[in-house]
């Protein structure tokens, strides 16, 4: 085991794919996963890590006061200190509220948000990772938006472990 294993190790984490949004046309909503969010699943963790995987289309994120970050098709963009943040494909679009637009997913299935405002098509998971340590360095010393970009991993490996977690692999 290499240094990097041991102190990722001390990370203890756990979590999922909580949400499959299929989307259409120009939306923006606030996003932030609470502890409190994560009880229903897991052990109520002490930090919690919020992800975004670009299924189809183009997706914007933008924590306040930043510039926004684009996020392709086959990345993942992570948030390693859970700051809320602006998710939308268009900065001027109207606000919509996610809670009107989310169905619990039923036998284990995924619970689902589906915006239609017709116009291009965008499709992501949501989900966390939840730290049950709480506060970590790692976390502190990454950057507040972390975008992982397809081509820096091997083809398709975010895409299927996420199928995995998301109960979606035949």
């Amino acid at each position: 085991m290499d240094v990097l294993d041991d102190i990722l190790a001390t990370l203890r984490m756990n979590g999922g794919v909580v949400f499959d949004a299929h989307t259409t046309g120009g939306w923006r909503m606030v996003s932030q996963f609470t502890p409190e969010d994560c009880a229903p699943y897991f052990p109520t963790p002490g930090a919690v890590i919020s992800y975004h995987f670009v299924r189809k289309g183009v997706l914007f994120v933008q924590i306040p006061g930043d510039d926004p970050v684009e996020v392709r098709e086959g990345c993942m963009v992570m948030f390693p200190r859970n700051d809320v943040h602006w998710l939308f494909t268009r900065d001027d679009a109207p606000i919509v509220d996610v809670a009107d637009r989310v169905r619990p997913g039923r036998g284990g299935a995924l619970n689902t948000v589906h915006i239609d405002l017709g116009g291009e098509e965008a499709a992501c998971y949501c989900g966390w990772l939840g730290v049950v340590g709480g506060a970590h360095p790692l976390l502190e010393a990454l950057p507040r938006v972390l975008l992982v970009r397809r081509e820096s991993l091997p083809e398709g490996w975010i895409a299927s472990a996420l199928q995995v977690a998301a109960g979606e692999w035949n």
